[in-house]
């Protein structure tokens, strides 16, 4: 049998340390309205989705554009809400 490690943690705005780095530079993490409201219409059909949603990127008080990464390459827009092109520097847990 084979064996893994992760090398390094998923690039996610659900991250506690790409949320606060987002939040840092300027995005509002959140979840999405949509996912709020398919998350209380039928919860149980959509297993992927948790109570509030899945966490997204947005610009400060805006309802876009929702991102569900926190790394990107040559995405200016989103680069100007938190989103960066640096990879991660710490290992996964």
């Amino acid at each position: 049998m084979y064996q893994y490690a992760n090398l390094t943690t998923e690039h996610k705005p659900e991250n506690p340390k790409e949320h606060k780095r987002i939040n840092r530079h300027g995005g509002d993490v959140r979840p999405s309205k949509k996912a709020q409201l398919l998350s209380r219409s039928k919860s149980s059909e959509r297993p992927s989705f948790n109570r509030q949603g899945r966490l997204r990127v947005f610009a400060k008080g805006k309802d876009a554009p929702g991102l569900a990464i926190s790394r990107s390459i040559g995405d200016q827009y989103a680069h100007s809400i938190g989103v960066t092109s640096e990879p991660g520097k710490y290992q996964a847990q």
